[in-house]
This record gives C-alpha cells, sequence and structure tokens, in this order.
C-alpha cells in the first residue's frame, strides 16, 4: 500500500487545472460526475488509502445526486445531499481565521469619472435587492457582499479596468472573522507538507473543484449549473450558523475565501493575489444594509483606480 505522502504526490496536476465548459448545452451533472469518478480512479489507481477513497467516493456520490435533485427542481432535497456531502468529509478542518485583513471591491459607476461614495461600495441595499442578480456563491434576490484580495482580481471580476472605475479599500471591525477557506491548499511542494495535510488536499480537493467550474462563454445564460454547488454551500453556512453547528461555538463563520475561477484555468501554484471572498447577509431587512455586515465591515476609502 503506497504512502499517503506517495499518493499525493501521483496525482496528475491536470486534475488541479479545470479548463472552462466550452459547450453550454453539456449536461453538468454528468460532466461533474465524469470529473469526480476520474478523480476516483487516479486514486485506486496510484493505490491510495481505502478510507481516502471511500470518503471521496461518497462525496461525489452526494454532489451528483444533490446536482440531480436541483435539475428536479428539488432544491430541498439537494441541499440535503449537499448536506450530507459536507458532513462525509468534515468542512470544520478548513475554516480559517483572517486576522486584521485587507479587501477591496470594485464598482463602476453609470457616469465615466464619477466616484461612488463609501455607502455605495458594500453590498446591494435590501431596498434595491431586484438588482441582486444570480452569482457563484448567492441565489439572485438575496444581496451578498463580494471582496477581493487586490484592486486586480476586482476589477477582472466586473470585466472593467477603466480609469473610472471606483475602488474601495475595505477592513474589519473586528480583529478575526472566520471564513471556511477553500484556499486552503497553499504550499504546492508536497514535500514540503505532513502527511496528514497531504491527506486533507486529496479529501478535500473535490469539494474546491464542484465550486470552481465555470463556462468559457456564459453571457447568455440565465441559468448557470456551475453555481449550484457553490450557492448550495453558502446556503449550508448561513443554516448552519443559526445554531453554531459548524464551529461549535459563538463565533461564526460568516463567509467564504476561495480563488477566482479565472485563476484555475491556468497552472498550479494559484496566485494569491487572485483571492475572492463572498459575505452573505444573515439577517434580511426592508432598507438599508444588513447590520451583520456593517458590524464586520467599513470602507476605509474609496478613490478612482486612475488616481491610485
Amino acid at each position: 500500500m503506497e504512502s499517503v505522502k506517495t499518493m499525493v504526490n501521483q496525482i496528475p496536476k491536470t486534475f488541479f487545472k479545470l479548463e472552462p465548459i466550452a459547450d453550454n448545452k453539456v449536461y453538468f451533472p454528468k460532466y461533474v460526475r465524469s470529473y469526480l469518478d476520474e478523480y476516483t480512479s487516479c486514486l485506486e489507481k496510484i493505490h491510495c488509502n481505502n478510507d481516502v477513497i471511500e470518503t471521496v467516493m461518497e462525496f461525489s456520490n452526494n454532489i451528483v445526486c444533490s446536482l440531480l435533485e436541483y435539475y428536479s427542481g428539488q432544491h430541498r432535497i439537494a441541499y440535503e445531499y449537499l448536506s450530507a456531502a459536507l458532513k462525509r468529509i468534515d468542512i470544520r478542518q478548513i475554516i480559517f481565521e483572517l486576522i486584521d485583513t485587507r479587501f477591496y471591491r470594485a464598482r463602476k459607476a453609470e457616469e465615466r469619472g464619477i466616484c461612488l461614495a463609501k455607502s455605495e461600495m458594500l453590498h446591494v441595499p435590501f431596498e434595491k435587492r431586484y438588482l441582486a442578480k444570480t452569482q457563484r456563491y448567492s441565489y439572485p434576490g438575496l444581496p451578498c457582499l463580494y471582496l477581493g484580495s487586490s484592486v486586480d482580481v476586482c476589477c477582472e471580476e466586473i470585466g472593467c479596468r477603466d480609469a473610472d472605475v471606483s475602488i474601495a479599500t475595505i477592513k474589519s471591525c473586528t480583529k478575526k472573522i472566520k471564513v471556511l477557506d477553500l484556499c486552503f491548499f497553499k504550499d504546492w511542494n508536497f514535500d514540503n507538507l505532513r502527511d496528514e495535510q497531504k491527506e486533507k488536499i486529496t479529501i478535500l480537493w473535490p469539494l474546491v473543484a464542484c465550486c470552481s467550474f465555470s463556462y468559457k462563454d456564459s453571457k447568455d445564460m440565465a441559468f448557470r449549473p456551475d453555481y449550484i454547488i457553490p450557492q448550495l454551500l453558502l446556503e449550508y453556512i448561513v443554516d448552519r450558523n443559526a445554531t453554531n453547528d459548524i464551529t461549535g461555538c459563538q463565533d461564526k463563520v460568516v463567509g467564504i475565501r476561495y480563488y477566482s475561477v479565472r485563476e484555475m484555468d491556468k497552472e498550479i501554484p494559484y496566485r494569491r493575489d487572485r483571492i475572492n471572498y463572498a459575505f452573505p447577509v444573515q439577517k434580511s431587512a426592508e432598507t438599508g444594509l444588513s447590520e451583520d455586515i456593517t458590524a464586520i465591515f467599513y470602507v476605509k476609502d474609496v478613490q478612482l483606480r486612475g488616481t491610485m
């Protein structure tokens, strides 16, 4: 039986390069099933630990069942399958504490040369929730605060690098913020990792992949199958926060940290300045901004990109 160390080093790096899906008509559950089956077969060929293979297989089956139920209009059952998948891989091991982190957000005003106000640089206000479109981790109509680790990744996400894009520097009101960290794999030289770290990557990578699939040309897609699993994942976090069921303590997981999908179609290692964050609104209101968001974040300053 190969050791965990040898097993991880033998996983082809192609599994970590997620090419955008070229055909919008592809049946997404089948596409995901194919990817996960190939990953599991790879683990079997390199004689991975049986417990690891079993964990990955059970996770994969639950993920595909979740997609199939979602396609059948059974949102509740899809969520239950996703919950079962997450419990199988124990996502508590990728809860990460951000300490005194600087974030950025980019927005483009309707008029050129206009720098937006600080009050306009957090999430879509509740009275304008009709503007909240479906996004990778959030359902349409449900505001969510998306931030980036750099100015460049923010501009990349909105598809605009003009000089008159408003760039907000956003800081946390508290020293520590807990997030679910899908960027947990920081060192791609597996020889530098302990055996338990290598096993962690092997088991948890399929979750990262299922949240990172994308389409080559999505501008005319009203329905985004690649958003199903990440949206259910964020719903799971909000749901479990109500009962402290993730951390088991009063410190809630308030968001998700993940690599930009525009980075994940490249060769590893991924760049650390290409990280995004999704912070969902957890308590709704009729107007204004979420109290839970403004209790965590404040806008330090806003500048036009061309003046930075």
